[in-house]
């Protein structure tokens, strides 16, 4: 029987479950009511008929020849199964959260004398003509997977005759209407076996029908994946490139349990994945044969190549140089594009197109690259020079006189030149000097090579683009500088689709030496968030003032999640990134975090008027603008010419403890009687059924510029209850700090019959006798949902409260999903106490009850009055 939550496996829910704890005085078992097969309809779970099932039945009596094609009838029976991808660590999308999906196993019966199976029995079987279905379930390529199960291969173990079976007496069953292992649909998605759990009681008459013969988890993997597909010019990434020295350079993974095969195709032209696919699925016949090279041949010129390998997991880094392609690519200048298409023995693919150039023999472009300078880094007034890289691309063309001019903040200093440049040669062309570099916050140097266009006249680009931009190079050079900003931290935590989030940043201005620049500076702020592709979206852009070397400050930026996906993501703070101004380094301009977005709208719960994050909570009046003046008998002094109150504030923020928005079940060691604050078990996954317990905590944190200790007072959470109205539940501190509280619900009693729970931090809300119909059990620190939640989502708000110079308010949201119902863990039928157990109920009625001590506890039963416990409507005596 399913272990059931040990709080709610207590409580007597009206009628049905009333009836439920006075039959359990008798031992009665109550099991799940079976579900409907996901295939193949027509063969329901049951022992009321048989049906034959023809084929290799030597597993169930090893050693007996005669039943490697052998016919026995047989029940169809339920068998769970459930897909966990072996590569990411977690469950795949066809069994969320671990759930199962019900599935046929055959049971054959022991008709012959010599028949001695042994529970050896089971068949787990899926038709051919719905094998497509185990594709979904676990990643595989359907046309793959229905042209394989029906061409057996005798040199594969799962594709031999012994995986085939026919259902039903068929004199001359065509291959496309038999049934093939299970676990051979799975192998040719690149799946395997993980784990098959054998369910008890393994000896009952119901197994296979009220409850599953087996659960079987199974192993898939994802498709391939194309991480990288890039072209280089010998070590320079390039998209000009020559057939001595361009290569593509390709990352690239596939993924199976086993019999693992990579192959990669280059073909020429440009193709989308599902041309590709529709190409690869017309040519499923050559999957796995000599054939295997060319069936893209019909698209366009081909290059193949495969690795053998028994890796899971199989990743393939490598080039592949123009010369060896030359048969696919266009030579002599026009534009080439390649489809690179990786694949997986089990005809999953990853597809990608590159695109470049080839050089002609005779063309001839010359570009600048790069600049560099000495001193590194500028100071003013004082000498600088620098150096231009220039290129000539051209395989054969040397150029015998060429010139360079560069600029200076856009002014134009003395040409250089003339010098010349031999085919394929990289250069660096020196002698740009400045004998003083002006007073600017920022240097930026550009130069040209062959400014005039006619040194040489006739440079071209391979694919007709302009072939003089790539003639200019420029680069802002640094100033030796005392100013270094910092970004110290940004706040993480887990947020609501669709909420007003506030994220706080602590960022400040170092310190360097007594000669610090001490002027005011502004500059920018900026927040954006990561997601797990390394996709990198903008939230906030804001200008701060940093008003003298040694400022440190916070502040907290708004911004809006129904943008975004549920998911994990990094949120990156930074400043003065991209740099606007020179500083001593720009390691330190970078803080990150983790955040979560839940996968539920907040709904627009929390209105602005809830929220106050940050209020001033002084002023310092400091200098904002210090000047160096001379003394009258000589030196310096330092002199301000402009005082300026800057606010300083305090800060108030809140979030639920990541991973913490959890179902939960009381312990089952947990004392239900005696207990108060029992301890919870979390699932562990943001879902619970309908009449289930969640568990969350929420954490606060107060600050202040200047240290100051604030008081954070209080914590309410409001939830929806199923007819509208709003149950508003005061929060309980279970950790505290200086500024800082963590809370968590009160303790929940709920009622023995009934849907009704109590929180307060008291003892039992009703009676201390647990044989009362007033006794409520302990439910720990959890909210509990009504049974009546239809399928959906909890969301709740919680306010939070803090007082320091200002009232301070926090307003966040959670949610957790709501799917199923608890109640659906019990088949339950009515029962007349006169007669509880007709015939019709099966065994138990000539088993059990048939003994005498058994019957007179039945005996008992008559003595019920009708609606003594609120029944009613039982039928006539």
């Amino acid at each position: 029987m399913i272990k059931l939550n040990i709080l709610f496996k207590k409580r007597s829910m009206k009628l049905t479950l009333l009836l439920f704890l006075i039959l359990s005085m008798f031992a009665l078992k109550f099991v799940d009511a079976a579900p409907n097969p996901s295939y193949a309809s027509e063969y329901p779970y049951s022992k009321d008929q048989t049906y034959s099932l023809s084929g290799d039945l030597s597993r169930s009596g090893p050693g007996r020849e005669e039943l490697k094609a052998a016919t026995r009838p047989s029940y169809a029976l339920w068998h769970d199964v459930r897909f966990y991808d072996a590569i990411k660590g977690d469950w795949f999308s066809s069994s969320p959260d671990g759930e199962y999906i019900p599935t046929t196993q055959f049971d054959i019966l022991e008709t012959m004398e010599q028949d001695n199976f042994d529970g050896r029995n089971g068949y787990h079987n899926i038709p051919i003509k719905e094998i497509a279905k185990v594709a979904k379930w676990a990643n595989g390529n359907p046309n793959y997977l229905k042209y394989k199960a029906l061409h057996p291969d005798q040199n594969n173990y799962y594709l031999k005759d012994s995986n085939y079976y026919a259902v039903g007496f068929v004199s001359d069953p065509r291959l496309e209407d038999l049934w093939i292992r299970f676990e051979s649909a799975v192998y040719l998605s690149g799946g395997l076996t993980k784990q098959r759990i054998e369910t008890e009681p393994a000896k009952d008459h119901d197994r296979g029908l009220t409850y599953p013969v087996f659960k079987t988890t199974f192993n898939v993997t994802p498709w391939p994946t194309i991480q990288d597909a890039s072209t280089y010019e010998g070590d320079d990434k390039s998209e000009l490139l020559s057939m001595a020295k361009g290569r593509i350079h390709l990352d690239a993974t596939t993924y199976a349990m086993i019999n693992s095969e990579y192959k990669t195709w280059i073909i020429q032209g440009d193709y989308t994945q599902d041309q590709i696919l529709k190409q690869l699925n017309a040519t499923v016949e050559d999957s796995g044969t000599k054939l295997d090279a060319k069936r893209f041949d019909a698209l366009g010129a081909t290059y193949y190549k495969s690795v053998d390998t028994s890796a899971v997991k199989y990743n393939y880094a490598g080039s592949f140089y123009l010369r060896d392609l030359k048969k696919i690519l266009n030579p002599d200048g026009p534009a080439n594009t390649l489809t690179i298409v990786v694949s997986d023995p089990f005809d999953r693919i990853a597809v990608k197109t590159v695109k470049f150039s080839v050089l002609s023999d005779t063309m001839i472009n010359l570009k600048a690259t790069d600049i560099t300078s000495t001193p590194e880094k500028m100071k003013v007034d004082e000498p600088a020079s620098f150096a231009v890289k220039v290129e000539n691309t051209s395989a054969k063309v040397d150029v015998e006189e060429t010139y360079l001019d560069w600029y200076a903040n856009g002014e134009k200093q003395p040409r250089i030149g003339p010098f010349s440049i031999q085919a394929g040669e990289s250069k660096w062309i020196t002698g740009l000097k400045l004998d003083a570099v002006p007073k600017v916050d920022q240097l930026n140097i550009r130069a040209e090579v062959n400014p005039d266009h006619n040194l040489p006249e006739n440079e071209m680009m391979p694919d007709q683009s302009d072939p003089w931009l790539d003639n200019v190079v420029e680069k802002d050079i640094p100033f030796e500088t005392n100013l270094n900003y910092y970004m110290k931290s940004v706040s993480g935590g887990a947020v609501a689709l669709g909420q007003k989030v506030t994220t706080r940043l602590q960022f400040g201005r170092e310190n360097l030496r007594e000669d610090d620049e001490t002027v005011s500076k502004k500059t920018q702020i900026h927040l954006t968030i990561k997601d797990s592709s390394g996709k990198i979206t903008s939230l906030v852009d804001k200008t701060v003032t940093l008003s003298t070397p040694g400022t440190e400050l916070s502040d907290f930026l708004e911004w809006d999640s129904s943008g975004l996906t549920p998911g994990s993501y990094t949120v990156i703070a930074s400043i003065n990134i991209p740099a606007k101004e020179g500083e001593t380094t720009y390691a330190d301009n970078t803080a990150t975090a983790n955040i979560v977005i839940m996968g539920v709208p907040a709904n627009q719960m929390c209105s602005p008027s809830e929220t106050v994050a940050k209020a001033v909570s002084g002023y310092d009046h400091v200098c904002v603008d210090w000047r160096y003046k001379p003394r009258p008998n000589g030196g310096r002094k330092k002199v301000c010419e402009r005082w300026e109150d800057i606010p300083y504030y305090e800060y108030f923020n809140a979030g639920f403890t990541k991973g913490d928005i959890s179902g939960s079940y009381v312990n089952e060691n947990a004392d239900e009687i005696n207990g108060t604050d029992v301890q919870l078990d979390k699932t562990g996954r943001n879902a619970i059924k309908a009449g289930q317990g969640f568990y969350f905590t929420v954490d606060s944190d107060y600050s202040e510029d200047k240290g100051k200790t604030g008081n954070i007072n209080s914590a309410e959470a409001t939830f929806t209850n199923i007819d509208g109205s709003n149950q508003t539940i005061e929060l309980i501190p279970i950790h505290q700090s200086t500024n800082h509280v963590t809370w968590a619900m009160p303790l929940a009693w709920v009622s023995k019959h009934g849907d009704t729970v109590v929180y307060n931090e008291g003892g039992n809300p009703g009676s201390n006798d647990p044989e009362s119909d007033d006794y409520y059990y302990p439910g720990g620190r959890a909210y509990y949902s009504s049974l009546a939640t239809p399928n959906g989502s909890i969301t709740f708000k919680v306010n939070l409260r803090a007082r320091g110079v200002n009232t301070l308010m926090r307003c966040i949201v959670g949610s957790i999903r709501v799917k199923d119902n608890v109640m659906n863990d019990f088949y339950v039928r009515q029962v007349i106490p006169e007669d509880p157990f007709p015939a019709a109920v099966g065994h138990t009625a000539e088993g059990v009850w048939a003994k005498p001590e058994n019957q007179e506890k039945l005996t008992g039963l008559e003595d019920w009055i009708n609606d003594q416990n609120g029944t009613k409507d039982w039928p006539a005596k």
